[in-house]
């Protein structure tokens, strides 16, 4: 490896907005972020059950809504090829 091309690697240290501390490899001294491990909702998992509850049952009132219009739908289009038939 060249010496001059590449970064050279520190101990950085990772400061989340919850007041978690963490240490990685990295180039800069200090890197402060919004979200981390600890206080986002996808690693805690308790947002993303309750949207996906809500998705499911939303969907389930669609389809219970839909199912009873596809039917009417088919047997108005039945009933129109048996006119045409016997006309």
């Amino acid at each position: 490896m060249k010496k001059i091309i590449h970064p050279q690697y520190i101990i950085t240290k990772v400061t989340c907005a919850c007041g978690a501390i963490y240490e990685i490899p990295g180039t800069a001294k200090q890197i402060e972020v919004e979200i981390c491990k600890n206080c986002s909702p996808l690693f805690t998992g308790n947002e993303e059950k309750r949207a996906v509850l809500g998705q499911v049952e939303k969907f389930l009132k669609r389809k219970a809504k839909a199912k009873p219009k596809a039917q009417l739908k088919n047997r108005t289009k039945i009933k129109s090829k048996d006119k045409q038939q016997t006309k």
